[in-house]
């Protein structure tokens, strides 16, 4: 069954404590993934990412761990490990971590290739955990209208690739948001169609 994650932030009772609900692919609700919102010391708003409904993780968890950090925050001290920041890293920088483990593979260089000429220039700049189910979508809508579903298909598939690559290698641990994203009805009878289609206009010019 596939799932997707909300983007919708849904406060709870608690100061500071979230969640965003996970959908099937009928609607329903099957799971939430819970959060905390603070200030640092610098008075600037940070969002956590703290565990998810099925793994034991309860809202009273969740404000333990925010008391604990505004706490420490309040008197100084060193933070718990949760709240440190880490490197920021984009979708271009797991990228080429992704690439450049990949580079005995098959084709590796064309697969470079075709990520910076299509989703670089799009979701490439973007950090990690603001790479969002609704920008992979909107990256498969727009290139419907230049490209046969299988290329759609399999650009969206890289981007899946990518970070679960990422989550592997242990430099990510939020969620892949291109994962929920479903593929597009191939219709393989078209496709040899048109791929004739061209083959045949090219001898003619030749």
């Amino acid at each position: 069954m596939k799932s997707k994650t909300s983007s919708k932030r849904i406060q709870t009772r608690t100061a500071g404590v979230f969640y965003k609900e996970i959908i099937s692919d009928s609607n329903k609700v099957v799971d939430k993934i819970y959060g905390i919102r603070y200030l640092d010391e610098d008075g600037k708003e940070r969002l956590k990412t703290i565990g998810k409904y099925s793994e034991g993780i309860r809202e009273q968890y969740c404000k333990q761990k925010r008391d604990e950090i505004v706490t420490k925050i309040r008197l100084g001290e060193e933070l718990p490990h949760i709240a440190r920041e880490r490197p920021t890293l984009t979708l271009d920088d797991i990228a080429e971590l992704y690439f450049k483990d990949k580079h005995l593979a098959k084709d590796v260089e064309k697969e470079r290739k075709r990520y910076e000429n299509h989703i670089k220039p799009i979701i490439g700049s973007k950090r990690l955990e603001n790479v969002t189910i609704d920008h992979i979508g909107d990256m498969q809508r727009n290139y419907m209208k230049y490209f046969a579903p299988r290329t759609v298909n399999h650009l969206v598939f890289m981007v899946a690739t990518i970070f679960k690559h990422a989550i592997k290698k242990q430099v990510y641990n939020g969620i892949n948001p291109a994962s929920a994203i479903d593929g597009l009805k191939v219709d393989n009878a078209r496709e040899r169609f048109l791929t004739a289609d061209v083959g045949n206009i090219r001898k003619a010019r030749r």
